[in-house]
């Protein structure tokens, strides 16, 4: 015998199942936002640049220089409208379903303070971010300083002061 779920009640059991999902993200972890279509992406966008045909000069002018010239000025603005008018139909982005709750730190007098917000999924999934920590923050023992700091257990006897929602600062 088969037993079928109508189609009103399966997309209920998919919202129900989408509003029970909570992930939590650690600062700059790399696993989020990394994807099959994220890394297409990046690689279209560097052909894209790859056919303007600079110079390896003028590209390390473009990374390296803080203040532009007239010259590499034209170059950055060549480099804009060739990563804005690359084709992304075909590129279908990882979208995290359910909350996402993200814990980011900041270094504030010394000492390191975290925070706490709900983010979007695209803020992870539309690009990929080159940093420093990204590799670390997925690791065990980051998200287990992260959750300690921010005391996410309804434990009446802890003030919360080491870690601030995002939205009162």
């Amino acid at each position: 015998m088969i037993y079928t779920i109508s189609h009103s009640t399966s997309f209920y059991f998919k919202i129900r199942l989408i509003q029970n999902i909570d992930i939590f993200i650690n600062n700059d972890d790399i696993i989020p936002r990394i994807s099959l279509a994220s890394i297409v992406k990046m690689f279209k966008m560097l052909r894209a640049i790859d056919s303007l045909d600079l110079s390896n000069y003028e590209v390390f002018q473009l990374i390296f220089q803080t203040t532009y010239t007239e010259d590499t000025s034209i170059n950055m603005e060549k480099v804009r409208n060739a990563i804005d008018n690359i084709q992304l139909e075909d590129i279908h982005l990882l979208h995290h379903p359910g909350r996402i709750h993200y814990f980011h730190r900041k270094k504030i007098d010394e000492s390191l303070e975290y925070f706490i917000s709900e983010q979007q999924s695209f803020s992870f999934s539309n690009d990929i971010l080159i940093l420093d920590q990204m590799v670390f923050d997925h690791t065990q023992p980051y998200y287990e300083e992260a959750f300690a700091k921010c005391q996410l257990d309804d434990d009446e006897d802890d003030d919360g002061d080491d870690c601030k929602i995002a939205q009162e600062i």
